[in-house]
């Protein structure tokens, strides 16, 4: 069995991310119930190799792999709409890519060659890695396919990401190609403004100074590593870190769930209520090493340079919204502010904030002065806690004592 599958281990960021877009993938091509059956306890995950084997499409053969990602990035296109559209010299892109459509049977040509002009087009996010003669021919399809085959040939090659041993010689590249794409460079992580020549190079890489040799299957994994990042309506960019695949898979499912449904910008709020999210729905037992090391990846845009900033909680604040009690009565809540006093640490406010809603709660409304009207219209944003006060109150008294019952057995805050 253990010849059918890749074992991948968490290393640093991109590497993650990269893993988890190629995860993403599998998934939107067979189910997110048998990818997730590829996690392992220990944090690792084994890709099933059965996903690098050929598919016949139209007259060509292509990876498993590779044809879900054309399906994945091509799943909101009208093909038909852009094969209308002209290049620069006034051609569509009908005419111009007709003999590859022809290839892969037509509408589903234009949908790989699309795929591969959102990847690897000039200002896309791996500009120039694979160029175009790469994609055109088998190159790139015979690269990916004989993935698996190539890195169970362990050589003195060192991949600077993995840090596993591979072999360096690759007959269906030229030499050019191969010291393209399998040598790190600003080609890789074109959307993220980073490289090795440039400042802003992301925490857990070394030999800044150069660059470093990736293996074929870390430099195809790390062509998915935007697929993982979420996007927030101020374009900066997120994706949560952990030292666990299973985790990060979750948690960052979590966060689109919940930016999409709140709109929230504030990352440590979205971190928050995904780990909230991750309690109350998915059973999983944390050890103390991975609670201390989640983090969130924030890139985004100051002036004219992109930054990489991290962002992660006290353990024992994620200790406090992984438990199923607490996080469940902080989502019945629902309250921003009410998180914020948790993530803040400030529990004895939780106390206070709920002795004073109660006797505002306990009062007529008729009776409210100025005072009680505008700190209920101020703290308390949802109808459901406005029109319910001294249920309100109550609930945070017994958030306040599931803290307090949390703390006294262990938790030091």
């Amino acid at each position: 069995m253990e010849n059918d599958v890749i074992v991948l281990y968490p290393g640093n960021w991109l590497y993650n991310a990269g893993v988890i877009g190629f995860l993403e993938v599998m998934a939107y091509g067979e189910d997110s119930k048998e990818v997730e059956k590829w996690f392992k306890d220990d944090g690792s995950v084994e890709i099933k190799k059965r996903v690098f084997d050929f598919r016949k499409v139209g007259n060509k053969f292509l990876p498993q792999c590779l044809y879900y990602y054309v399906e994945l990035l091509t799943k909101d296109e009208d093909i038909h709409e852009w094969i209308k559209r002209t290049d620069k010299n006034k051609v569509s892109y009908e005419q111009k890519y007709k003999d590859i459509a022809r290839e892969f049977g037509s509408e589903w040509g234009y949908k790989y060659v699309r795929a591969m002009n959102k990847l690897f087009y000039s200002n896309m996010p791996y500009q120039n890695l694979f160029q175009k003669a790469d994609w055109v021919s088998d190159s790139l399809i015979n690269f990916i396919r004989k993935i698996p085959e190539v890195i169970d040939l362990k050589t003195d090659v060192l991949c600077g990401l993995c840090n596993n041993f591979y072999h360096s010689e690759f007959p269906y590249l030229s030499e050019q190609t191969i010291n393209r794409i399998m040598k790190f460079s600003e080609m890789h992580v074109h959307n993220l403004k980073i490289g090795p020549s440039i400042y802003q190079f992301p925490n857990g890489f070394w030999n800044n100074s150069q660059s470093f040799h990736i293996c074929p299957l870390c430099s195809y994994l790390i062509i998915h590593h935007h697929i993982a990042l979420v996007e927030l309506s101020d374009k900066s960019k997120i994706f949560v870190n952990a030292p666990s695949f299973k985790v990060m898979w979750h948690l960052n499912r979590y966060v689109k769930e919940v930016y999409g449904r709140e709109k929230i910008e504030v990352i440590r709020e979205l971190l928050g209520m995904s780990i909230i999210e991750l309690s109350l729905k998915f059973h999983i037992q944390l050890g103390k090493w991975t609670m201390m090391n989640i983090e969130v990846v924030n890139q985004y845009r100051e002036g004219n340079n992109d930054k990489i900033e991290f962002f992660s909680l006290p353990y024992e604040t994620i200790l406090l919204l992984l438990d199923r009690n607490i996080a469940s009565l902080i989502n019945d809540v629902g309250e921003i502010n009410v998180l914020n006093l948790v993530l803040d640490g400030k529990y004895r406010e939780i106390l206070d904030f709920g002795e004073r809603v109660f006797k505002v709660g306990i009062k007529n409304k008729n009776d409210w002065g100025k005072q009680e009207s505008d700190f209920i219209n101020k703290k308390i944003k949802l109808d459901k806690n406005k029109n319910n006060l001294v249920t309100f109150s109550q609930k945070l008294f017994k958030l306040y004592a599931l803290i307090e019952e949390k703390i006294g057995k262990g938790v030091h805050v």
